[in-house]
């Protein structure tokens, strides 16, 4: 006897709201939101409504696969099978997954899958030329891979009866396990800056990271977890030029500013002011020495301010693009001075009323609030503390933190490294900066988001790499995460656990979608 779960209707109506949502986020592009959304629905809905919870396995099986996560399609796919078995979105979109894993090393025998799936869809949709073709091509891999298979079988079965070739082999040291490298399909987004086979160690110690290759893209976002003393941040460090390799290269790629006429003219310009107060020092009279002595030096100390601030930055985005790297380590904060308003820290210099407006966008969009120390009520509003004069001084360490990620920001790096960012904050600011980070990425920032807390890699990232052994065992689309394939990733994920906050991230995360702060002007350029 089968029993039948009944929803209630405000449950429904919620499941439904998250699949129109989703269905925007879809049409829009924002394939991982689309995710989230309809499997926020399909929680809500738990084991009853079958046919709502049909449209959202085989919705999310669909922006899955358009993501590339094709186990998460397979998954999702499985699913809305095992409530309609016939039926022919869901027979396509999991044949179309399983050939597509059926490419990557290690999962051949998906093929006969993918093609068993798809020939029931040509038995219910005939006309269906596409599916035609994709099963001919099928079929033509499993031929070949067959004929392959059976020239090694008769290899081997030859190799057993050679004089020269012992019937029974002395046991083979194992070797350690290769690293699994999986296509990302990111060749449409523009490369940034890419180390390469980058090894870094102190003193002839053992390497801290051995033979490292990654390419950070503009509007993608490289995930990186793994064990302690893995060499995540050293290889954060690399790419932000604390550090140098001791063999490889950090490389940044593109068309970088070089000096303008313009620039040109003022440092014609400066050189004449030089020599017109060398010729002023020789024309004037002996009493104004002094006088012409100090002019003399104002003008040299003024010539060389502003030639190292025009020249000087020039040349350094001559090299490499605007890149900033963002931690949870204080001793990156300390160059803050503490006495100095959040309004000059996070804004620059004191400048426009459209400046201002931008820092109050900014932390409003972060969710920066001070509380009453006696009661805990919330006390005052961003813009009285702007209006106040505020300092950082003044604020507590996630506060602090806070206007230290706003900070970064606001400059609109064109790369971003990341380490542990989201440590300090607290339950509420953390998906609100995951959602500004991510607007970031949409508006073409490339970045390389190091975290142990695995949901928050599920939310912002488009790939991620696993590090052991001081090297990459495995990298691929966010799906390594359910369905490794290297061993030492999969022993990693075994013992996982998440914490409750973590668990409770994906919720809040979802709930920031629609606030109207993070979606305001505070990206824009002042």
């Amino acid at each position: 006897m089968v029993f039948i779960t009944e929803v209630g209707t405000d449950d429904a109506e919620q499941a439904e709201e998250c699949k129109r949502r989703g269905n925007d986020l879809l049409s829009r592009g924002d394939l991982a939101d689309a995710c989230l959304a309809y499997g926020e629905g399909l929680d809500i809905l738990g084991s009853g409504n079958a046919d709502l919870r049909l449209a959202l396995h085989l919705n999310c099986a669909l922006a899955q696969l358009r993501r590339g996560q094709m186990a998460c399609a397979v998954a999702h796919a499985s699913e809305a099978l095992s409530i309609e078995p016939q039926n022919c979105k869901a027979l396509y979109r999991r044949g179309m997954a399983l050939a597509q894993l059926s490419e990557q090393p290690g999962h051949e025998e998906d093929a006969s899958a993918a093609r068993s799936d798809l020939e029931r869809v040509l038995a219910l949709d005939p006309g269906n030329l596409a599916v035609r073709d994709k099963v001919q091509e099928l079929r033509t891999a499993s031929r070949a891979r067959q004929r392959k298979e059976g020239v090694a079988d008769r290899t081997n079965f030859q190799n057993i009866f050679r004089a020269e070739k012992a019937l029974y082999q002395p046991p083979v040291v194992k070797e350690e396990p290769k690293p699994v490298i999986r296509n990302l399909n990111h060749e449409d987004s523009r490369l940034m800056v890419s180390a390469e086979r980058v090894t870094y160690f102190v003193d002839d110690d053992a390497p801290i990271l051995e033979d490292v290759s990654i390419e950070l893209r503009a509007g993608r976002v490289l995930g990186v977890f793994g064990s302690e003393g893995s060499g995540k941040t050293t290889l954060a460090k690399l790419f932000c030029s604390q550090l140098n390799p001791v063999e490889g290269s950090v490389v940044h790629h593109g068309e970088f500013p070089t000096p303008t006429p313009i620039a040109d003219a003022f440092k014609s310009g400066f050189i004449g002011l030089f020599a017109a107060g060398l010729a002023s020092l020789a024309a004037r009279p002996k009493a104004d020495h002094v006088w012409a002595v100090l002019l003399l030096v104002a003008l040299v100390c003024l010539v060389a301010l502003i030639a190292s601030c025009v020249f000087g930055c020039r040349r350094r985005a001559s090299q490499r693009h605007h890149t900033i790297f963002l931690t949870s380590d204080d001793s990156e904060k300390e160059v803050i001075q503490h006495g100095r308003k959040i309004e000059h820290i996070i804004g620059g210099l004191p400048g426009s009323a459209a400046k201002r407006e931008r820092v109050i966008a900014l932390l409003q969009a972060g969710g920066f609030q001070l509380y009453n120390p006696m009661t805990g009520e919330p006390r005052g509003d961003v813009q009285s503390y702007i209006e106040e004069g505020l300092t950082y001084g003044y604020f507590s360490g996630g506060q602090g933190h806070l206007i230290y990620i706003l900070k970064a920001l606001a400059q609109r790096p064109k790369v971003l490294i990341c380490d542990e960012v989201l440590a300090g904050l607290d339950a509420y600011r953390q998906p609100r900066v995951l959602r500004m980070l991510k607007r970031m990425r949409d508006e073409g920032t490339a970045m390389l988001y190091i975290s142990k807390d695995l949901e928050q890699l599920r939310i912002i990232s488009d790939s991620v790499c696993f590090l052991s052994r001081q090297t990459i065992s495995e990298i691929g689309p966010v799906d390594v995460l359910d369905f490794p394939k290297h061993p030492d990733s999969k022993d990693y994920l075994a013992n996982y656990r998440a914490e409750e906050a973590s668990i409770m991230l994906s919720q809040s995360y979802g709930a920031t979608e629609k606030d109207e702060a993070i979606l305001g002007p505070w990206h824009r350029v002042c």
